[in-house]
């Protein structure tokens, strides 16, 4: 999902309030992986910043902005990893 350029740095696109398509939807569904009830429209609404800002303040490290970015992406793969090694 991530691509890295040359730098060395992600080249993530970040979502927010506004953002469509189809990584909004994955992320969508990513969140619902780990417990949350988004619709699953592709659309970076109201409801998604709300599951957004509850997630990087449970997650404790992470800015709490309501703004998908890589750091909150790698926290994400991370719970829902932690999640299929549980069950």
């Amino acid at each position: 999902m991530n691509k890295v350029d040359e730098t060395g740095e992600s080249s993530f696109q970040e979502l927010s309030v506004g953002s469509e398509g189809s990584m909004v939807l994955i992320v969508q569904k990513m969140f619902n992986t780990i417990g949350y009830d988004l619709v699953e429209d592709g659309q970076f609404d109201a409801d998604m910043q709300s599951v957004v800002v509850d997630f990087q303040t449970k997650s404790k490290s992470l800015k709490v902005n309501g703004v998908v970015d890589s750091k909150t992406m790698v926290e994400l793969d991370y719970a829902i990893e932690l999640q299929r090694e549980a069950s």
